[in-house]
C-alpha cells in the first residue's frame, strides 16, 4: 500500500510514461497488503488534535486518519484544520507537521 505509492511517484520523478506506470502499478498491487480496517469510534476521537497527532505517526491508524481527514469539508480544512490538527503548536514550543 504505502511502497506502491512512494514507487508510483518515484517513477513519476524520473519521467516515466503512462504505460510504464501502469505496468509497474499492476505489478506491484497485487502482493500490496490490504490497507488497516476503519474504526469509526478512532475516526471520531481524532478530532481532538492531541489524538489526531499521536495516531498520526503510528501506520496502524493510517486507514482512520484517512478517513477523517477525507471526511472534512475542503473549506473548513483550509479555514484551520490542517493548521490545528498539524502545525499548531504544543507544550514544548515545537510545531508538528504531519
Amino acid at each position: 500500500m504505502f511502497h506502491l505509492a512512494h514507487q508510483m511517484l518515484t517513477l513519476f520523478a524520473l519521467g516515466a510514461t503512462p504505460a510504464d506506470l501502469l505496468a509497474r502499478y499492476d505489478q506491484t498491487a497485487a502482493y500490496q497488503p490490504a490497507p488497516p480496517p476503519v474504526d469509526g469510534q478512532t475516526v471520531h476521537e481524532l478530532g481532538d488534535s492531541v489524538k489526531f497527532i499521536e495516531k498520526l505517526s503510528n501506520i496502524t491508524y493510517y486507514s482512520n486518519c484517512l478517513t477523517f481527514v477525507q471526511t472534512k469539508d475542503r473549506r473548513e480544512w483550509r479555514r484551520g484544520c490542517g493548521e490545528r490538527f498539524c502545525f499548531q503548536r504544543r507544550r514544548n514550543g515545537r510545531y508538528h507537521a504531519c
